[in-house]
């Protein structure tokens, strides 16, 4: 099967890669067939991201646009198939985190993941979260946004930039 091929050495991986056809019929399968088909499809895509190379990882990400396929994959609730996928989403995001967190985003990857931490099993909820803090940022560091407030309490503090070759400050406001 394409999972036990994908299972197999970085050559192996980049031979079934090679063939863009077969990959494209996998994924599509992944969004559009019956469970058993959409379960080999989850095993394809987990082996690529976590016995591939970087380039692999590309090729599914960027060529096959797999990122959206992992989500609805996501979706379907099986915690196997899940935490599989959660491993391999941390591949991917860890191959290019500044340009897949935009993919994962752009998809409704990120409104996925916060859902999973509703779920009963606590490895998904930490992988989820995991991931989430890693690559998104958590709540947290939302609520350091706050500009500071004048001791009065009345108004916003703020420190103008200072240039003290001349005695001067901006307010470093653009229009």
């Amino acid at each position: 099967t394409a999972s036990n091929i994908t299972a197999g050495t970085k050559e192996q991986i980049g031979a079934f890669l090679a063939m863009p056809k077969l990959i494209e019929t996998i994924l599509k399968c992944a969004s559009n067939d019956e469970w058993p088909v959409k379960k080999e499809a989850a095993w394809v895509i987990s082996n690529v991201c976590t016995g591939g190379a970087p380039e692999h990882i590309q090729c599914l990400v960027e060529r096959e646009k797999a990122i959206p396929v992992i989500f609805d994959l996501i979706k379907t609730g099986d915690i196997k198939i899940n935490s599989m996928l959660l491993t391999a989403l941390n591949h991917i995001l860890a191959t290019d985190p500044n340009e897949y967190t935009i993919l994962v985003d752009e998809c409704g990857g990120l409104d996925v993941l916060e859902d999973l931490q509703e779920v009963e099993d606590e490895d998904i909820y930490n992988s989820a979260v995991g991931i989430i803090e890693k690559y998104f940022g958590s709540e947290e560091d939302d609520e350091n946004v706050a500009p500071n407030v004048a001791e009065t309490g009345d108004s916003f503090a703020f420190k103008p930039t200072v240039n003290n070759n001349n005695n001067t400050f901006s307010f470093n406001i653009t229009n």
